[in-house]
C-alpha cells in the first residue's frame, strides 16, 4: 500500500514534464511541430530524472511482489506441521497460484490499457497486498473456499481450501505486475532507454532471491536466537550469530 501511494503520489507531481521531455527527446516527425523553446527549456532544467525516480519504484515493486509471493515456501515446513499438509496439498496451493498469475496477465494486460499505468498498477499492488496480508487469515476463508471448490468436485480441508484462495488472489494481482511495468517503461521513456529502464526494474526479480538466500536470513534462525542447522551455508550462519553476540557484549 505504501508502494502504491508513492507511486501515485510521484506520477501525479511529475506526469506533465516527463511528457514534455520525452516529448523533446523524441525525433521530429514529420507533420508535426518541434517541441516550443518553453518545452526545450523546462527538459534541460533537470527534469529528466524524473523517468528515473519511476525506475526505481517499478524496482521495488517487482522485489516486493517477488518477496510476497516466495514467504509461503518459507514457511512450508512450520505451515506443513501445524496443518498437517502432505506433498500433495502443498502442491496444489502453488498450483493455485501458478493458475491465478498465468491467467492474470492476459486480463491485466487489458485492464491496464483501458485504465492506464497509474490506476491499473495502484489496484494491482493494492490487491496483491491484501491478499499477502489475508494469509494470516487463511483459514477463515476456508470454508467459503472449500464450498467452491466442491462445486467443481474438489475436496479440501478448511486450510488447504483457504490457503488456496488466497494464493489465487495474490496470483490475480501479481500479474499485474510485469504489464504494468512494460507500459510504464514505454510512457516514460524514450526508445533509446527503454532497454536498460526494462533491465533494471527486472533486476527486482532477482534481487529478492539474493535475500532469500542470504545466511543471516529469518528463516535460518531459531527462537532463541541460535542459527539452524543447515547444510546450505552452516558456518556462514554462525559466523553471523558469533559475530552479532561479540557486538551485543
Amino acid at each position: 500500500a505504501i508502494a502504491s501511494l508513492r507511486f501515485i503520489g510521484e506520477t501525479r507531481r511529475f506526469e506533465e514534464h516527463a511528457v514534455t521531455t520525452i516529448v523533446s527527446q523524441e525525433p521530429r516527425r514529420e507533420g508535426l511541430q518541434s517541441p516550443s523553446p518553453q518545452i526545450s527549456k523546462s527538459s534541460n532544467s533537470g527534469v529528466t530524472y524524473v523517468r528515473w525516480i519511476i525506475c526505481g519504484l517499478l524496482f521495488f515493486a517487482a522485489t516486493i511482489n517477488y518477496i510476497d509471493r516466495q514467504v509461503i515456501g518459507i514457511l512450508k515446513p512450520t505451515l506443513a506441521t501445524q496443518f498437517g499438509w502432505s506433498e500433495l496439498d502443498y502442491a496444489d496451493i502453488v498450483l493455485a497460484f501458478q493458475l491465478a498469475y498465468a491467467v492474470g496477465f492476459i486480463f491485466a494486460g487489458r485492464f491496464l490499457d483501458r485504465v492506464g499505468t497509474r490506476v491499473g498498477f495502484s489496484v494491482a499492488i493494492i490487491i496483491w497486498s491484501l491478499a499477502a496480508i489475508g494469509h494470516a487469515e487463511a483459514t477463515a476463508f476456508g470454508p467459503f473456499a472449500g464450498a467452491v471448490l466442491s462445486m467443481v468436485g474438489l475436496g479440501y480441508s478448511t486450510s488447504v481450501a483457504g490457503f488456496m484462495f488466497m494464493r489465487f488472489l495474490l496470483g490475480i494481482g501479481e500479474s499485474g505486475n510485469f504489464p504494468a511495468a512494460i507500459k510504464t517503461v514505454a510512457e516514460w521513456f524514450p526508445r533509446r532507454e527503454r532497454a536498460l529502464a526494462t533491465g533494471i526494474f527486472n533486476a527486482g526479480t532477482k534481487s529478492e532471491r539474493s535475500w532469500r538466500r542470504s545466511p543471516c536470513h529469518g528463516s535460518r534462525w531459531r527462537s532463541d536466537g541460535r542459527p539452524r542447522s543447515s547444510p546450505q551455508a552452516p558456518s556462514a550462519s554462525r559466523g553471523c550469530w558469533r559475530g552479532g553476540s561479540s557486538i551485543g557484549r
